[in-house]
């Protein structure tokens, strides 16, 4: 969750107005790239060398070139961390996804998101970055999925609406994915109620067994989430 709006002194004073942009901030806005960096230069050195080990997959997955140290010898880490704009988002995302960081310095990745307006988060698994949303969204995203967990009739649909909602936030969204995800969600959870027996029930099928048989079926909703 993001910290909370706190007015600058110099708004608070009467001195000046509110910035028009404040955040949430795409990229990495010029406030965000050094503390972003030391952070990457933590997770992949050790008391001043370069852990090579780790920092050398994410140069080959990421095709940035290594570089020297000062002994000519080569070094992976340092080209890491003189990254910037969404190279050094992809950069942190990796190091995430390589479980580099220790549970401490994941919190405090998440601070320094956080209190810089970040439009990005650490996402739930802690393996790798997905788009900043308002919590009511996500809580709402995460009772749905653990209703569908619950319920041994809905089948996968837990999995696919978690993979849905990775394609649809994480880093490098693929909303067509995160649509399939989705469609197949409703599917594997619509599937015992509507058309049980038909083994290969599609969504299509089952909305033309609503539309044929529309007194069989009946709907519940789910209150909105409250909003300030």
């Amino acid at each position: 969750m993001t910290t909370s709006s706190r007015p600058r002194f110099s708004v608070r004073a009467g001195l000046a107005d509110a910035p028009g942009d404040d955040g949430p901030f795409e990229d990495v806005p010029a406030h965000l790239c050094v503390p972003l960096q030391q952070w990457v230069k933590d997770q992949l050195t050790y008391k001043g060398d370069s852990r090579n080990d780790t920092a050398r997959p994410i140069c080959l997955r990421l095709r940035i070139p290594p570089g020297r140290d000062r002994y000519r010898q080569v070094d992976y880490a340092v080209p890491l961390i003189e990254t910037f704009g969404l190279q050094l988002l992809d950069v942190v995302d990796e190091v995430l996804h390589a479980k580099a960081a220790k549970d401490w310095a994941i919190r405090k990745l998440g601070e320094i998101l956080d209190q810089a307006g970040s439009a990005y988060r650490v996402n739930e698994t802690a393996d790798g970055l997905e788009e900043r949303v308002t919590p009511a969204v996500r809580d709402a995203v995460r009772q749905t999925v653990a209703d569908a967990v619950a319920q041994s009739s809905a089948g996968s649909a837990a999995d696919h609406l978690a993979a849905a909602w990775q394609a649809a936030y994480g880093r490098g969204p693929d909303p067509v994915r995160a649509y399939g995800e989705a469609i197949k969600a409703v599917e594997c959870a619509a599937h015992a109620v509507i058309q049980p027996n038909n083994a290969k029930a599609t969504l299509g099928t089952m909305l033309g067994e609503i539309k044929n048989a529309r007194h069989k079926f009946t709907g519940r909703s789910r209150p909105r989430p409250e909003t300030r």
